[in-house]
């Protein structure tokens, strides 16, 4: 069963890992500010790479982008702005161009040119979204061999417990997490960021936000099925009281109220609600907590009950 545990949120880990990157590039609040500099070099490119094809992306973008790449052409140390290679290639320059559209231009604007940029200046386009798709189901069917076999073997010895109907709860969150990543994938999760349509970055951030909930309601239900596991083996004494058994009770109380106040996290986390899948562009007002450190929170308080529960019977 522990193994089982460890399959289920092994999983979940990879993937706040590689959601929450996306999170702390979008959010202005992030410390992974950076992303400006990745993106708005090749928007300053643009109008050195073709003056015509920058219309393509709309006037107000290409207006915004010249401005800066004027501005700071004579730091790029190229000697012509039809030095395409040059300019790509420039770290001074994107230095240069990063502070000046840091503070003029969007973040869908900067999207939009680096999409353009990234075939103009031949820049290899990245998708590792068969990755987490494969692992996803890879690991679900790992986990639902496991769940199976304990189910068929109960059946031909002791009656089925609280215990294995929690592992098979367990195994049904598990389903939709699995769903969700497949449907985020979908929408382009594992490419580059600046190949998506912005409603692909909203509706993978909408996604993610829902497969939070059912991420802290399995991490809840693994280890209390383990816990009840531990119930069942270590019987209550015939006098007295069982030290480990009140132990075992007091950590599935710490797992409920651990499901529950991160719930209510979760569902409180912005205001508006949706302000946390539109936020990345911040179309609308509103504000969040910080959600990364939430998040690397969770994974610490779960890595924590994780060593708790596997090492409580061991004295045992």
């Amino acid at each position: 069963m522990v193994l089982l545990i460890d399959t289920m949120l092994l999983k979940m880990r990879a993937l706040e890992s590689s959601l929450s990157s996306i999170l702390q590039q979008l959010s202005p609040s992030f410390s992974a500010m950076k992303l400006w500099g990745t993106l708005y070099i090749f928007t300053a490119v643009l109008s050195f790479l073709n003056i015509a094809d920058a219309q393509d992306t709309g006037s107000e973008l290409s207006g915004c982008a010249n401005r800066c790449m004027i501005s700071e052409f004579p730091k790029s140390g190229c000697s012509s702005p039809e030095d395409t290679t040059c300019i790509c290639a420039s770290k001074d320059y994107e230095t240069a161009v990063t502070a000046c559209l840091q503070a003029g231009c969007t973040v869908r604007q900067s999207l939009a040119v680096k999409k353009y940029l990234t075939n103009k200046c031949d820049i290899p386009v990245r998708n590792e979204g068969g990755t987490p798709r494969g692992a996803s189901w890879a690991l679900f069917a790992f986990a639902l061999f496991f769940v199976t076999g304990r189910f068929v073997f109960r059946a031909s010895g002791s009656s089925y417990g609280i215990d294995d109907w929690t592992a098979l709860f367990s195994t049904g969150v598990l389903l939709p997490i699995n769903i969700l990543v497949n449907l985020m994938v979908n929408e382009g999760l594992g490419q580059d960021i600046w190949m998506l349509e912005p409603i692909q970055i909203t509706d993978i951030l909408k996604y993610f936000f829902i497969a939070e909930f059912l991420y802290v309601w399995l991490m809840g239900a693994t280890k209390i099925s383990v816990l009840l596991l531990y119930l069942r083996i270590w019987q209550p004494p015939e006098t007295g009281i069982s030290k480990f058994r009140v132990q075992c009770w007091v950590l599935i109380a710490v797992m409920l109220l651990f499901v529950t106040v991160y719930s209510v996290l979760l569902g409180t986390v912005c205001s508006p609600i949706e302000y946390m899948w539109w936020r990345w562009d911040q179309p609308r007002e509103g504000s969040c907590l910080d959600t990364v450190a939430q998040l690397y929170s969770i994974a610490a308080i779960n890595l924590s009950l994780d060593f708790i529960v596997c090492c409580l019977p061991l004295p045992k």
